[in-house]
């Protein structure tokens, strides 16, 4: 009694297409098919860097209660992930806007 009380599950045609129209713009079969992924968006060096230099922060966090100079270096690991990520969203947004004029001028 209760399965047939849910609701139909049918999907139309229309629904079908704009996902499949996802699924391949993001997978780069669309029709903007020059458009940049993440590692080149920012490069893959970067985001290690950034990756190492967290841990290392968390690390010196987990001891900054008992040892003065983990506290410093917390705030210096703080300091330069901010300056990373700094880095990382102007290059990113120079990627967009080299994109963005790039894909203007192949449509039609």
């Amino acid at each position: 009694m209760w399965p047939s009380r849910m609701p139909s599950t049918t999907v139309k045609p229309c629904e079908i297409s704009a996902a499949s129209t996802l699924r391949f713009h993001l997978f780069r079969g669309g029709v903007k098919s020059g458009v940049p992924n993440m590692k080149e968006i920012i490069p893959e060096a970067w985001m290690w860097r950034h990756l190492w230099l967290h841990r290392s922060t968390l690390l010196a966090a987990l001891f900054a209660p008992w040892w003065n100079a983990a506290a410093w270096l917390v705030a210096l690991g703080l300091l330069l992930q901010g300056m990373l990520l700094e880095y990382a969203l102007l290059i990113a947004i120079a990627v967009y806007r080299r994109t963005l004029e790039r894909i203007k001028v192949d449509l039609p």
